[in-house]
Parts: C-alpha cells; structure tokens; sequence
C-alpha cells in the first residue's frame, strides 16, 4: 500500500473534445492526478472525471484503481492526487472513525464535509446516485427459502445456521454500518465459517 502511495500517475490519454464543459479550457495551464478505488464503478467515474479535467484543459494524470479506500484516501491527504469519488458513509466511519452512520442521507453529507475540512479534504455537493449496501440471493436459494427481508435471513440463521453462508468484502465484514452493524440490528448470528470474504467480482459469480 505505501508502495502504491508512492507511485506516480500516467497520463490520461484518451482523446476528447471540450464540448460544454471545456469552452474557454478553464483548467489550462493546469495539472491534475484524479484517482480512484479498485471496483468499476470507482473507476469508471475515475475515468469520467479525468476525461471531463482534460476537456477542460488540463493535463491529467491517471491514478485510478488502487486498492481500496485507504490507498486512495492517503493519495488526496498526501496531496499525491487532487480528486476522487467517495461515499459520505465510507467517510464518516472509515475516514473519521466514528461507530454509528446517520440515517439522513443529507445529514450524513454536511457532518462528513463539515468534519473532513479540518483535514484538508473539500467535499463537493453530492451525485444523485445511491451506492447503498444490500444483500443478493440466488434464484435457487430464494425459491429454496423464500427469503424477502433481512429479518427473514436473520430467523433462518437462527433456525439453521448453516444455511446462511454470507460473501462479502473485507470492508463490509469489519464496518460498523456493514457486517457487524447488520447483525447487531437485526440479532443476526452467521458462524464465522459461514462469512466468506472475497473480492468483489468474485462476489457475483459464487452467489450465481
């Protein structure tokens, strides 16, 4: 991770053209590393940023898919990169260590950028899109157990623990508005040979 910390940012080739973002190039002159976590969807809206910055006119240097949050968190606070996407509850309980999310989507966002300035970090107003945590079942097991809410995999982890095998991340089996949270509400009980941590990719395919 240090390693990665350390290393500098190709440049963004791809070719685009200013269109409405970029008339006047106002970022000319500029130079800008954006960077991003190692999931598709980070990186693709990595990679939208970086080809809007050079639209813009700037020269942009391409740091996107480091390994998880703290790569790309120590990259903005070391000033090794300049933007990112991030989540307001990624901020809150990863970043600035706090234990429980608040529940208020646009709550959460002013506590986050009010506290992270302290650290340098400006968060801007936030997309109208939702990365919210959920659980997938397959076909086969929702038939096998009609599962429809999380009290329902909750009774049937009591019922018959080994039934419930969960896959999941190594970031959502340790956060508190993850894993853990997830069972403490809803009194859930998952043997710890039944918790699978895995990337998340491969998620899918062993859930299919």
């Amino acid at each position: 991770m240090g390693g990665c910390g350390l290393k500098s940012g190709s440049p963004m080739v791809d070719d685009v053209s200013p269109g409405s973002v970029g008339q006047g190039e106002p970022l000319k002159g500029a130079t800008l590393t954006v960077t991003s976590k190692n999931f598709s969807e980070n990186i693709i809206l990595g990679q939208m940023t970086g080809l809007v910055f050079k639209a813009a006119g700037a020269e942009v240097l391409d740091r996107t898919n480091l390994p998880g949050s703290i790569s790309a968190r120590e990259a903005i606070i070391n000033g090794d990169a300049d933007a990112q996407w991030d989540y307001t509850g990624t901020g809150w309980i990863t970043f600035l260590g706090h234990a429980d999310p608040i529940v208020d989507p646009q709550k959460q966002y002013e506590a986050v950028r009010d506290e992270d300035k302290g650290n340098g970090v400006v968060w801007l107003p936030p997309a109208p899109l939702d990365n919210t945590y959920a659980l997938a079942i397959s076909k086969k097991n929702n038939a096998k157990y009609k599962l429809k809410t999380l009290s329902d995999v909750a009774a049937l982890a009591k019922k018959d623990p080994g039934a419930v095998t969960i896959c999941v991340e190594n970031e959502f089996a340790s956060r508190d508005d993850g894993l853990p949270g997830m069972e403490k509400k809803y009194g859930m009980r998952i043997p710890a040979g039944n918790i699978k941590k895995m990337d998340a990719g491969i998620i899918y395919t062993q859930v299919s």
